[in-house]
């Protein structure tokens, strides 16, 4: 079974979530509760499936388990699955400036396919993860960006420092 609005019946075998909270390439999860009292729904923006974009330059021609984006085209265009019910087609994004970007590449170029075919706006949801003022800022932040422990340390380069270059007391 599967509810949410859209109409028409909907088969938990139609779920690319391949059910429960078991991951799949298509994304983790299964159909958003009616009270989607486990997301954070300020965070949650619904938007144009066209005015999202893409966060790379490729991406792989198929998911990760070796489905092909035209599965998920075909569910979405059988309405098995629906942007505005099922989880996994909740993307992640970060809205850079006044663009969405998606981190969810592949989702999103199914998306992105299937209003091109059925010819009207598609509705999607975005989990927005984070803001940049702009793209510059946002590339200038990432190119250096290097932490592997979330900023908590960091290493000095280089030949080590003269004495007393810091000073010799320690707090």
């Amino acid at each position: 079974g599967g509810g949410g609005g859209g109409g028409g019946a909907r088969s938990s075998s139609a779920d690319p979530g391949g059910g429960g909270a078991s991951s799949s390439s298509f994304g983790a999860g299964t159909r958003a509760s009616t009270s989607a009292a486990d997301e954070d729904d300020e965070d949650i923006v619904t938007i144009s499936a066209s005015s999202v974009r893409y966060s790379q330059n490729t991406i792989g021609s198929t998911f990760r388990d070796g489905r092909r984006f035209s599965d998920l085209i075909n569910q979405l265009i059988r309405r098995d699955v629906d942007p505005l019910v099922d989880r996994f087609l909740t993307l992640d994004a970060w809205l850079i400036g006044r663009e969405y970007h998606s981190t969810d590449n592949r989702r999103l170029k199914c998306l992105h396919e299937y209003q091109e075919q059925v010819g009207f706006d598609v509705k999607m949801r975005v989990k927005v993860k984070g803001t940049m003022k702009n793209i510059e800022a946002f590339r200038r932040f990432h190119s250096h960006f290097t932490s592997h422990d979330e900023g908590r340390t960091v290493t000095v380069r280089g030949p080590a420092p003269r004495a007393g270059i810091w000073g010799t007391a320690s707090r």
